[in-house]
């Protein structure tokens, strides 16, 4: 699906306002100014994005996911490289512990990020599009990226929404991916409900 111009910048602008809030929220965690920047937005299929996300192909990805339905069913994602999730991890903890507890704390911290970062995006989408969803709690997953979006890859009439979001954390540059996956009906009705927030935003000026 092609998007419109206007139909970017409205995404980009729903999803920097999602950003934004979890931003605020992380910044809170930790005593460093964390700054979210989401330089590139498109709504493609599964093919193009693993095409798009620069990563090895067989390297092995750390993955928060957050299902929801209710007039849109599908899944979040938010997938980050091995080195980011290393440079994550270290600077929500306490990096002293012994090899044996670090998967777990590794697990335990990027699944809370994830849960916060996913729940402001998902959040802002719905309020700002009034989209009541209905949320599972997340989950964690480690994989390479087809084998992460593998369930969607075989919906090839689907698109799905891409926003690859950079964490500035004190001149350190964190990347993770935020991906928005959707069943075949609900990609359409996620540019419907697009194409009606552009409407209100230009009939409200």
């Amino acid at each position: 699906m092609n998007l419109t111009e206007d139909q970017i910048d409205a995404i980009r602008e729903i999803i920097n306002i999602g950003v934004g809030k979890s931003a605020a929220i992380l910044n809170k965690m930790i005593n460093k100014h964390i700054k979210l920047q989401v330089p590139y937005v498109e709504f493609t299929k599964v093919d193009k994005i693993i095409n798009i996300i620069s990563h090895n192909s067989e390297d092995e990805l750390s993955s928060v996911n957050l299902n929801f339905k209710g007039l849109l069913v599908g899944t979040a994602k938010l997938i980050f490289p091995t080195d980011s999730a290393a440079k994550l991890v270290a600077l929500f903890t306490d990096d002293t512990t012994g090899d044996d507890d670090m998967d777990e704390i590794k697990v335990a911290t990027l699944s809370e990020i994830g849960n916060i970062v996913l729940n402001s995006l998902v959040g802002t989408i719905s309020n700002t599009l009034s989209l009541p969803l209905n949320y599972s709690i997340p989950s964690y997953q480690e994989g390479i990226l087809s084998n992460l979006l593998s369930y969607y890859a075989s919906m090839t009439e689907s698109a799905h929404l891409l926003a690859q979001t950079r964490f500035v954390i004190e001149e350190l540059e964190i990347i993770g991916d935020f991906i928005l996956l959707l069943e075949v009906e609900s990609s359409y009705v996620f540019l419907e409900l697009v194409d009606q927030f552009l409407k209100n935003q230009f009939q409200g000026n």
